[in-house]
């Protein structure tokens, strides 16, 4: 019963973990399922799922992830495996690996 809810989840979109806009974490950020980061981040961020930089986010990290939404900041480099988006008012300050890049 766990199991199937929490497979749900992690295919339905939902972040298994967020990183609130008034939250400043310094350190690695590693999980298996979808990432949201609204705060700052500095170190480094990876996860087999997707991560998605909110626009108020600063990120000071590396960031490697199945699919990387970019709105907010990133200084540092970001490997996607399949999808790299950089929104209207995304900024990418680092070398990029993507399959496939949005603009």
């Amino acid at each position: 019963m766990f199991e199937k809810k929490e497979e749900q989840m992690s295919s339905g979109g939902v972040a298994e973990t967020i990183v609130g806009t008034s939250v400043k974490l310094k350190g690695n950020l590693q999980s298996n399922g979808d990432i949201t980061v609204d705060g700052s981040v500095n170190g480094e961020i990876k996860t087999k799922g997707t991560v998605n930089i909110g626009p108020n986010a600063n990120v000071i990290a590396n960031v490697k992830a199945k699919k990387v939404t970019v709105a907010g900041t990133v200084q540092g480099n970001i490997e996607a495996v399949e999808r790299l988006t950089i929104t209207e008012t995304g900024r990418v300050y680092g070398d990029i690996i993507a399959n496939l890049l949005s603009m």
